[in-house]
């Protein structure tokens, strides 16, 4: 027994008293508790504001006195965080057992509250490495927090987002113990949520279960789940401009599943009140939005199905420059190169004075050369580059990509007429292209073959014995695919489909092309790099292991 002063307040607590919960009485038991565990330090906080102090108090109080079951759901929230943020999970357990017996009307949320609670501190003690407590009562938590989900289940029905919470959780734990039960809890959980989509009254349920599916490789069923909650949203009486402010808030939040279901229904609402014009604005709009960039979220594949819409919609007219110009580049970045270069086509004849046009045709001929296999093609658009009379990064690199062209057919003359006139045009700048045309002359000069990294990448991308190769077993990324001149850009590799047995195959990664200031070794998988001059530059990459080529891939860089 201790004698304690606190505020000017004495009071004596007995450390296996029990306090029990009733009226005002259970207000300041409640209060003075709190304010004892904080001077012993149970409750990890530095300091408890007076104005904290009374709040708690205060939702303690509502709790006690609330008569529906909204006003606890909404104070237990508050109280929660508060107590879960100080890492007092049983303090809270104490609190909602006392509330049980006081309000057994609220006991389903309670329990539901008491397996919460022994859920993140099972996962407190981990993360803190509380071996003891953790080894000591571990056992008697998950039991705890299973019996009492199970209660709560039991107590609700599938209208009662209560009942919903309790099996989102209960999958949550069983998912994470790798228990057998896992998949029974997860149909028991879509079920349940299903008949609430049907019966149930707040709709964020539905999403809130969504978020958790969505990490955890569940993609077809959060999507399922986003759609019915979109589906109940958009029946509710929310307008266009609270829709549209809806699915931009889940766009800034990077959750993009849900953001397009939200604008989905939007463009489908403008289409059905026939606002022509607003409509084909916004689907431009859209697009642009989804469209790859290196600073804003991004899909790639849902900005091309919009502009595919467009499209059908109002044809080409109604396509700005930009617009034709963002298409093509987000075919390339989603690695749709066939697509890429018909719409870099497009762009070019409809705008041949545009700023980007060398940068498109320079594009067109790389993948026509080394994407399609069509190095004829790719030459005839290297070539418009090369005959301009004004020099720009794109005429020098298309003259390096001439002279490599042709050293790969081993028309060696030819080859060093282009190096020689890109050295010319280069003068003093330009010095990335000047100096790999220079090895490649050295190359020629010396009777050698081309050096061994960039020969296995243009046999690969070039001989008809490697037409079985078609870039689906390697991907290729690059952060930023914009950079400025000298900026860090990382550049990474990914192989599928490698493993051998059980074990992952050792591979090689053969680096060449347009790497800036690095030279990545076989072994690295990715690497950091920066580039002095700008333009276009491209990344070859072959990947091999012990039994032969695994596939190969390109990727390119516009340095601004």
């Amino acid at each position: 027994m201790k004698n304690s002063a606190v505020n000017g307040e004495k009071f004596r607590v007995s450390k296996c008293q029990s306090v029990k919960v009733s009226g005002c009485r259970g207000v300041r038991v409640f209060r003075i508790a709190l304010v004892i565990l904080c001077c012993l330090g149970l409750i990890q906080v530095k300091v408890m504001a007076a104005q904290e102090m009374d709040r708690l108090t205060e939702l303690t109080k509502m709790i006690l006195d609330a008569k529906a079951g909204q006003d606890v759901a909404v104070s237990l929230e508050e109280l929660k965080t508060a107590y879960f943020a100080a890492n007092s999970y049983a303090e809270y357990i104490d609190f909602l057992k006392s509330l049980i017996l006081k309000k057994k009307t609220f006991a389903p949320l309670a329990e539901y509250h008491i397996a919460l609670a022994r859920y993140r501190q099972l996962g407190y003690l981990e993360e803190a490495q509380k071996w003891d407590e953790y080894f000591a009562s571990g056992n008697n938590y998950r039991q705890e927090l299973v019996t009492y989900a199970q209660k709560a289940i039991a107590a609700t029905t599938v209208s009662d987002a209560t009942n919903i919470s309790a099996k989102l959780l209960l999958w949550k734990y069983y998912r994470g113990m790798q228990d057998t039960a896992v998949k029974e809890a997860l149909n028991d959980l879509l079920a349940a949520v299903r008949a609430y989509a049907r019966e149930g009254k707040d709709p964020v349920v539905l999403r809130e279960t969504a978020d958790e599916l969505l990490p955890a490789n569940l993609k077809a069923e959060a999507k399922e789940l986003y759609r019915l909650y979109v589906e109940r949203l958009a029946a509710s009486a929310i307008t266009d401009d609270q829709l549209w402010a809806v699915a931009e808030d889940f766009y800034q939040a990077k959750n993009l599943d849900l953001s397009e279901e939200i604008f989905g229904v939007y463009l489908s609402r403008l289409e059905k009140a026939q606002a022509k014009e607003d409509y084909l604005n916004r689907l431009g709009a859209l697009a642009e939005k989804f469209a790859y960039s290196d600073k804003t979220p991004y899909d790639a594949v849902y900005a091309e199905e919009l502009y595919a819409r467009l499209e059908r919609e109002a044809g080409n007219k109604a396509f700005t420059e930009e617009h034709m110009y963002l298409r093509a580049y987000n075919l390339e970045k989603a690695q749709e190169f066939a697509s890429a270069a018909q719409h870099y086509l497009l762009f070019v004849e409809r705008h041949p004075g545009s700023a980007r046009t060398q940068e498109a045709i320079y594009k067109i001929g790389i993948i026509y050369a080394y994407c399609l296999r069509q190095e004829k093609e790719a030459g005839e658009y290297f070539g418009k580059l090369s005959g301009q009379e004004s020099v720009s990064p794109y005429t020098i690199s298309a003259l390096y990509q001439l002279g490599l062209l042709a050293q790969y057919r081993q028309d060696y003359e030819q080859a060093e007429q282009y190096y020689t006139l890109l050295l010319l045009k280069a003068q003093d700048g330009y010095s990335d292209s000047v100096n790999r045309a220079k090895i490649r002359i050295k190359e020629i000069d010396e009777s050698r073959s081309l050096e061994y990294n960039l020969r296995v990448f243009l046999d690969a991308a070039l001989a008809p014995e490697n037409a079985n190769l078609t870039m689906a077993n390697v991907g290729l990324r690059a952060q930023p695919y914009r950079p400025n001149m000298n900026d860090a850009v990382n550049i990474e590799a990914t192989s599928f489909g490698t493993e051998s047995g059980c074990m992952p195959a050792e591979l090689q990664y053969l680096w060449s092309g347009n790497l800036g200031s690095t030279t990545p070794t076989q072994a690295a998988a990715s690497f950091d790099t920066t580039y002095k001059n700008n333009g276009t530059k491209e990344i070859n990459l072959v990947v091999t292991s012990a039994v032969g080529i695994v596939d190969y891939r390109i990727d390119m860089v516009d340095v601004q």
